[in-house]
């Protein structure tokens, strides 16, 4: 069985604007010009959001090894609140954790993922409990 022949519908095409070169380059300047905006203000957004979580990270991991320090297993270290010479020996023991050839503006204290951080201020916020 043959299916019928198709009919071929005429399509009117009007006369289309014809953009010069210097409206096209225009346009693709400005559309390349949107575009790097997207992609920086994008960059911007998760380099925050990095910097924010290590934030984040480090103060709980601080916080926690001088809790640490003070609530210890060993009784005579627990103390009743945290002092400020508490405060200055958890600082100080952070700052020993980096070796001094690796020290520079941009590397003063520890990663915010070394786990032998929560060790050294346990023991040095324990040892001026």
């Amino acid at each position: 069985m043959s299916s019928p022949p198709k009919t071929v519908r005429n399509i009117d095409v009007r006369k289309q604007h014809v953009m010069s070169f210097r409206e096209t380059w225009h346009l693709c300047i400005q559309g390349v010009k949107h575009r790097l905006f997207r992609s920086a203000l994008t960059l911007a957004v998760v380099v925050l959001a990095v910097a924010f979580f290590m934030f984040l990270l480090s103060e709980s991991m601080f916080e926690r090894s001088v809790a640490r320090g003070v609530t210890g297993e060993d009784l005579a270290a627990r103390a009743a609140q945290i002092t400020e010479d508490m405060e200055i020996a958890a600082a100080e023991a952070v700052a020993s954790l980096v070796p001094e050839d690796q020290l520079d503006a941009d590397h003063i204290i520890p990663s915010a993922l070394d786990k032998s951080v929560a060790d050294v201020v346990a023991k040095a916020v324990a040892d001026r409990a």
